[in-house]
């Protein structure tokens, strides 16, 4: 029932281990799933926000304008007015086709595009409607034609089909001014291809739309080129909304069948709003794409997991074969006893001798039937404490057996030592039966080894302090990862098929990298305890920046970023320092900086101050550092993103090290950084010239 039992514990543990890491996953899913929407719907919060500003902007523009014609005067004279201010207000504004005059029948008075002059505006179908004293901003529907002239001019898009949407078009745009007596129009019209292009070109097609609307649901463009312009509800539940909340955000279904993250935003002042969709398709394949990313890690820890399970399994299975076979071997070794040159005594339970072979005779001087009803105390020297005699008695309980030197008293009271070993014998059901005493005779051994022993503590004594310390070290850190590696090459030269082979190979090259981070504590601990030799050779600072530019340029412009090295004029061509220590220092700076720069550039600053100061800077325009980050970075084992899902990896040990690097060299490592705008890192170190 043992053994079974054992296996039913392992199988629990395997099956709960395995359940705890899926649900872990399955809740990691989730969150990432919910966090992918919830940033989905903040940045279409955010696009939405600036659009709208930049709506807000045109029409305050086109409101400016209006106002800028003083009211009260002679057509003539407005028209003059208007001629001087208009073409120069249409010269700096490129979202317009056009600025008109027209009276309060709608004919125009006067345009920027002289073709417009005579026509006859309908003032009507626009948004609020038109009323004698009105005083803002009016929006007409989006008309075909590229002008106020033309037949088509007149024409809404609403009721045109989907090819001659994609004709040349405008949104008309109305502002009254004058006073009740004479009242006039200011007509702007508006180009849509302008926010068409401005609204893709920040957010592609492919990832989603951005709808013009007016307050009444109608709507004027959008930067999907399919989608009709004049239709009402075309931004879903966006126009029921709007009559609570003039912002909002939320996920819906549009009319054409879309699933999209909707966030709309109405002018503060206009009656006009924005609408923006974003794929909900989109934003989760970036998910799906962070999901099986985990996988990859997930589901090989599992798979480990269950392999030392099993691998634990066997090994309880052959300790129990081990100790089938040693129980064996007692049992032989009762039947020999007789014949064995070392003294061999077996005792009851309770510790009285039961039988004693011819050798414990000779060794002891005590007949076998002297000894037999008798503790083996009787021959006790005198020569060990109590603690020697309880942590004797401890150990056999404890393990079942004990192994040790001890020294004893002979019947004539003569002492002699002895290698001792006591082992407790049990039956199949673990019950004690007796133990099992034998001692060697070790006395002569001990005399020579004493002699041995003096001699040997003058030679140890020298090296007392470096073979602990590397006794440790190689017990501790590199003992097990070589044996890892070890017995990992051995299975590699085994016979084992490809997929065995691959995760053999996977094995040792994650050894190999624990190795290489077990290298950098030790290089910290060598800085840490002041144990770091510096070296002073001569080397040209110029050159060094050199080929660090020339070595980190490749993985830079792989990202899109531009390296270069600016060096002060009066940089000495030969300075004395330490320079492997510097290019590690600058290397691990290098590094950073490709490694969190997404666009931009990177620049290596090298002068020297006088009297001997050498000073390399290295700035990117990269994510930045959080000012409350900015001293913990040089703390050891500490980053500056320590989620779970942090995008960039690494031990925490590369600027902690270099900073004491610095230090070590008398100088100093410092940061200067803005979040969203990039870090300088300034290394300063003693640098004496030749």
């Amino acid at each position: 029932m043992h053994n079974p039992y054992r296996r039913s514990v392992l199988l629990i543990t395997l099956a709960v281990l395995i359940a705890g890491w899926l649900g872990a996953y399955a809740f990691t899913l989730w969150r990432l799933r919910d966090a992918a929407l919830s940033g989905g719907l903040e940045a279409a919060t955010t696009q939405a926000r600036n659009f709208e500003q930049h709506l807000t902007q045109t029409l305050e523009m086109i409101e400016l304008i209006a106002l800028g014609l003083a009211p009260g005067q002679s057509t003539e004279s407005v028209g003059e007015r208007f001629g001087a201010q208009m073409n120069d207000a249409l010269r700096k504004a490129p979202y317009l086709r056009s600025l008109s005059l027209a009276d309060a029948e709608g004919r125009i008075l006067y345009s920027t595009t002289p073709g417009n002059v005579g026509s006859r505006l309908a003032l009507r179908g626009f948004f609020p409607d038109l009323a004698a004293d009105s005083t803002m901003i009016h929006i007409g529907q989006r008309w075909q034609g590229r002008d106020l002239a033309g037949a088509g001019a007149f024409t809404p898009l609403a009721a045109t089909n989907g090819a001659a949407s994609r004709q040349p078009a405008f949104i008309p745009v109305l502002r009254r001014i004058g006073d009740n007596g004479q009242p006039y129009w200011v007509v702007a019209a508006i180009n849509p291809e302008y926010f068409v292009l401005h609204f893709t070109q920040l957010l592609p097609e492919t990832e989603g739309r951005v709808q013009l609307l007016r307050h009444d649901g109608t709507l004027l463009l959008s930067s999907r080129l399919d989608e009709l312009p004049g239709h009402s509800q075309a931004a879903g539940r966006v126009e029921d909304l709007l009559a609570q909340h003039e912002s909002g955000a939320l996920a819906q279904t549009l009319p054409d069948g879309a699933a999209v993250l909707t966030a709309y935003r109405a002018s503060s002042r206009f009656p006009a709003l924005i609408a923006v969709h974003l794929q909900r398709e989109t934003i989760l394949e970036n998910w799906r794409s962070e999901a099986r990313r985990i996988s990859l890690v997930v589901f090989p820890v599992l798979f480990a997991l269950t392999v030392s399970i099993v691998l634990v399994w066997r090994r309880q299975q052959r300790l129990d074969q081990r100790e089938r076979e040693l129980a064996g071997q007692r049992k032989l070794a009762a039947s020999v006893f007789e014949a064995t040159t070392n003294a061999v005594f077996l005792t009851t339970p309770g510790g009285d001798v039961i039988a004693a072979n011819p050798a414990f005779e000779r060794i002891t001087g005590y007949r076998a039937d002297e000894v037999v009803g008798r503790n083996p105390r009787l021959l006790a020297s005198g020569v060990h404490d109590r603690a020697y005699y309880a942590d004797l008695w401890h150990g056999i309980q404890e393990n079942g057996h004990w192994h040790g030197e001890i020294v004893n008293r002979r019947k004539d009271g003569s002492l002699f030592h002895g290698q001792l070993s006591i082992t407790a014998v049990t039956d199949d059901a673990g019950r004690l039966l007796h133990y099992v005493g034998v001692t060697a005779d070790i006395t002569e051994r001990k005399q020579y080894e004493a002699e041995i022993l003096a001699a040997k503590e003058k030679a140890e004594a020298a090296s007392l302090a470096k073979t602990t310390f590397l006794a440790t070290m190689s017990h501790e850190l590199r003992t097990p990862m070589n044996g890892v590696i070890g017995m990992t090459d051995v299975l590699l030269r085994s016979a084992i098929d490809d997929k065995q082979r691959r995760q053999l190979e996977i094995i040792r090259a994650s050894a190999g990298a624990l190795m290489s981070i077990l290298d950098q504590i030790l290089d910290y601990s060598k800085i840490e305890t002041q144990t770091l030799q510096l070296a002073d050779a001569p080397f040209d600072p110029a050159a060094l920046v050199g080929e660090l530019a020339t070595l980190f340029t490749p993985p830079a412009a792989a990202k899109g970023l531009r390296l270069r090295s600016c060096l002060a004029p009066d940089l000495p061509a030969c300075l004395h320092a330490d320079p492997v220590r510097l290019r590690q220092i600058l290397t691990n700076l290098l590094s950073n900086a490709v490694k969190f720069t997404r666009d931009g550039e990177i620049v290596v600053d090298a002068s020297f101050a006088a009297p001997d100061r050498l000073c390399i800077a290295v700035s990117d325009t990269g994510i930045g550092i959080a000012p409350e980050m900015q001293q913990q970075i040089f703390a050891a084992f500490t980053q500056v993103d320590g989620s779970t899902t942090r995008e960039f990896g690494g031990t925490g040990l590369g600027l902690a090290s270099s900073r004491r690097l610095a230090e070590a060299m008398g100088g100093s490592l410092e940061v200067a950084s803005t979040p969203g705008q990039g870090s300088r890192f300034t290394l300063c170190v003693a640098a004496r010239r030749d």
